[in-house]
């Protein structure tokens, strides 16, 4: 190997070796692609082999650049932990975090956050939100994502996890809807909400059965379904200034309701309140960086409300 490399042509060298994708690393080490290819340009002249092959979209180490990340991993770590300041100061260094949520409507909930790092950081902070996929276990493994914000039941060996909040689908209404009046003299039931015209969903939902087909699934009253949507924040703008009724998960209507002159009716008896978690991978998890954007993150919390305190609508 030829002596010109430097310890961030190494560090560079062993994060694409990890995701497998030039343009990932260069977000990564935020370089332009160019940038970037003139660094695996150098990498290959100085080991004086390919070291990569492009396979797709995507970039496959050699067996010889596994043989060489497998000799610099340890001695990098160990280098890199005594160079890293142990406070991350993020007015000083410019960071996007990459994070999956369970569906696009969670963005609301996380509006604190947004604001809170944007005025600390003062711009040279952000977050870079993903609808999550079936891959994102191996994304957070990977450094492909930095955390996930998703219901979850159980994490696999090498993961950490903290409470985020807990989520359930509810109806949603007018502030000025007849039902608001009448729930505050009785309890309301199904037979109430089934007397006005319905919104229906066209979602896919990662909820269980029983809210798929029961809560969102109209067709088995289809004389009340007045209207259809795919996304939730059009249908509660739908329900502004009408009778309409439509059904969205309770976070998102709390959000949204100090925007929008809308409430919360009520949540169905049987419907399933599911539990969200932020979750990141357990080499990052005393990383200053990433202790600073999961307490910035975590401190939207305050702004949620509890699903199990909204009133039950009996008879579904």
């Amino acid at each position: 190997m030829r002596d010109n490399l430097s310890l961030s042509d190494l560090q560079f060298f062993l994060t694409l070796c990890r995701t497998g994708s030039l343009t990932e690393t260069a977000h990564q080490h935020s370089m332009t692609k160019g940038a970037a290819s003139k660094t695996l340009s150098r990498l290959r002249f100085s080991f004086g082999e390919t070291l990569f092959m492009r396979r797709g979209r995507g970039m496959t180490p050699t067996t010889r650049a596994l043989e060489i990340e497998e000799q610099l991993r340890g001695p990098l770590q160990r280098i890199q932990s005594l160079t890293s300041p142990s406070v991350f100061a993020p007015e000083l260094r410019h960071r996007i975090f990459r994070i999956a949520t369970y569906d696009a409507n969670v963005k609301p909930m996380l509006h604190p956050a947004v604001k809170k790092m944007l005025s600390i950081a003062k711009g040279h902070a952000g977050l870079d939100m993903r609808t999550f996929d079936e891959n994102f276990w191996n994304d957070l493994a990977g450094g492909m994502l930095d955390f996930a914000l998703l219901p979850v039941t159980g994490m696999p060996e090498g993961f950490c996890g903290q409470y985020f909040c807990t989520d359930a689908y509810v109806y949603v209404v007018d502030s000025h809807h007849p039902l608001l009046e009448r729930q505050r003299r009785r309890q309301l039931t199904i037979e109430d909400v089934l007397e006005y015209r319905q919104i229906k969903m066209q979602v896919n939902t990662h909820s269980s059965s029983h809210d798929r087909n029961v809560i969102l699934d109209t067709d088995d009253t289809p004389s009340y379904a007045s209207f259809r949507s795919s996304f939730f924040v059009s249908s509660l703008l739908l329900v502004e200034d009408t009778d309409l009724i439509t059904m969205v998960p309770c976070q998102l209507a709390a959000a949204m309701s100090r925007r929008l002159p809308v409430e919360i009716l009520g949540r169905p008896e049987k419907g399933v309140i599911h539990t969200v978690h932020l979750l990141w991978h357990r080499s990052r998890d005393r990383d200053p960086e990433y202790q600073w954007a999961r307490s910035v993150i975590l401190s939207s919390r305050q702004h949620l409300i509890d699903p199990a305190e909204v009133p039950v609508i009996q008879g579904v």
